[in-house]
């Protein structure tokens, strides 16, 4: 007869197979989940020590309490695990040893809670740093900086921008508006072109109509000082600074006879303030009757340009000469050339532009090319530096286009370097047609020591161009 079983038993097996049941369901959720990994400091690619400049005063006392407390955190850790591994004596009671025990792993875990806490609210600083830092260094990374000069006829270029600049003039409440006239600067000197200036006057005259801002019948002005500063002289011109808001009109053309494409700047003048209010650069190709154009006669060019006699022109009859006869060996003037405009590429390798900040308005730069005096490449370079200076916001030294195209108001009279720093212009590849890479510097005094910063590589090429004008040859 089969022994019966009490129902107690039954049931408690019934929950203990139950029991069991479950836990195999769950165990394998158990044995699955990922251990609690403790918190790791972060790193960056910037020592501790040097993180440590870039905080602030708040920042650094937060972390100096971090460091404290980290270091106590790991005392704890360490005293905690040595009375936890404590062994047991037989000249100790065992309860004393197991209270140690107890009591050291408990200070251990204390301990590692403590470190977690300080670990992450460290990392949190160290970040904050190192942002810090990154944006501090962001200010010497390398700038590009571009800017265009559009190219047109040289009518164009008389014509176009003198609508833009007398209506820029006029909404600047100017009243009275008088006109040098167009300077040509050949064989390291400008001399005015008087035909081109009429037909500049014409061009104003017939945009200024009704307003009679235009002073047409003033022309001549010199330059002179005043309270130490150059000032610009002409006919009643105290009466006119009283009474009205004059502005002056002087162009500028950069012209050689063995190049491809010249430069021309219109330039307006504050004449009460001398400070100049726009200037707009642009570049024509020269072309056969490019000469007739600036007033210069084809019989001056022969005497100031190298010619073979190949390149000679034939005389065909009494006071006519044809232009000279194309020749593999000289850049000959094309009647249709094709306008092509320039590109600058400054590369600025240290920020210097952007870390000057408010300080721009401390400086003065003079433009200083290094290279071959008084000829088309240095006013080349001097132009368009100024104008890419202007357009970052830099001071530069406005007057010195004034001082060589005007007269002296008295003979004799010497007009002072009103500029206090230098870009220093240097060409590092061969330089054709104004086009070629330089190297940039600039360096101001103070006292006596002289601060002088390398700034990077300029390259000047046509617009459009890939390759570089030192790869040209």
């Amino acid at each position: 007869m089969p022994k019966s079983i009490p129902v107690w038993h039954k049931l408690s097996t019934a929950a203990a197979c139950a029991v069991f049941s479950i836990s195999l369901c769950i165990s394998p959720a158990i044995q699955a989940a990922p251990k609690k990994e403790t918190t790791k400091v972060i790193t960056v690619d910037v020592p501790d020590e040097t993180l440590l400049r870039f905080m602030s005063p708040d920042l650094l006392r937060e972390w100096r309490r971090v460091e404290r407390g980290l270091a106590q955190a790991k005392a704890d850790v360490e005293s905690g695990e040595w009375l936890e591994a404590k062994e047991y004596s037989q000249f100790v009671p065992k309860s004393q040893t197991d209270s140690d025990r107890k009591r050291g792993k408990e200070k251990a875990a204390e301990g590692r809670k403590q470190q977690e806490a300080f670990i992450k609210e460290q990392n949190k600083l160290r970040q904050q740093a190192y942002e810090a830092y990154t944006a501090y260094q962001a200010k010497f990374d390398t700038q590009t900086i571009v800017m265009d000069i559009e190219a047109m006829s040289l009518d164009d270029a008389i014509n176009k921008p003198t609508e833009a600049l007398l209506y820029k003039l006029w909404n600047e409440n100017y009243s009275k508006i008088y006109l040098s006239g167009i300077y040509v600067f050949r064989d390291g000197k400008y001399t005015k072109a008087e035909q081109l200036s009429e037909q500049l006057s014409g061009i104003i005259g017939n945009l200024d109509g009704n307003r009679y801002s235009y002073v047409d019948d003033i022309n001549e002005f010199t330059l002179g000082i005043q309270n130490g500063r150059p000032q610009v002289d002409f006919e009643s011109r105290e009466d006119t600074v009283k009474r009205f808001k004059p502005a002056l009109l002087i162009a500028e053309v950069l012209f050689d006879a063995e190049i491809k494409h010249g430069l021309y700047a219109l330039n307006a003048y504050d004449l009460k303030t001398g400070d100049l209010i726009e200037q707009t650069v642009l570049r024509f190709p020269v072309v056969n009757n490019t000469p007739d154009t600036l007033g210069i006669d084809h019989a001056e060019l022969l005497t100031t340009v190298e010619h073979t006699p190949a390149e000679l022109p034939e005389t065909t009859t009494e006071g006519s000469t044809p232009a000279p006869e194309e020749n593999a060996g000289t850049a000959k003037p094309s009647s249709s050339r094709e306008a092509i405009g320039l590109s600058l590429v400054l590369e600025d390798q240290t920020n210097f532009l952007g870390r000057l900040g408010k300080t721009k308005s401390n400086y003065a730069f003079d433009v200083n090319y290094v290279g071959q005096i008084d000829g088309f490449d240095q006013r080349t370079a001097i132009l368009l530096n100024n104008a890419l200076m202007r357009n970052q916001g830099i001071k530069v030294d406005d007057i010195e286009f004034l001082t060589l195209a005007l007269p002296m108001t008295n003979e004799g009279l010497v007009v002072g370097d009103i500029a206090n720093a230098e870009w220093r212009v240097s060409p590092i590849s061969p330089v054709e047609d104004g086009e070629g890479v330089y190297s940039i510097r600039a360096q101001a005094k103070t006292g006596d020591q002289t601060a002088v910063i390398d700034i990077g590589t300029l390259t000047i090429q046509s617009a459009g161009e890939t390759i570089p004008p030192q790869a040209k040859k």
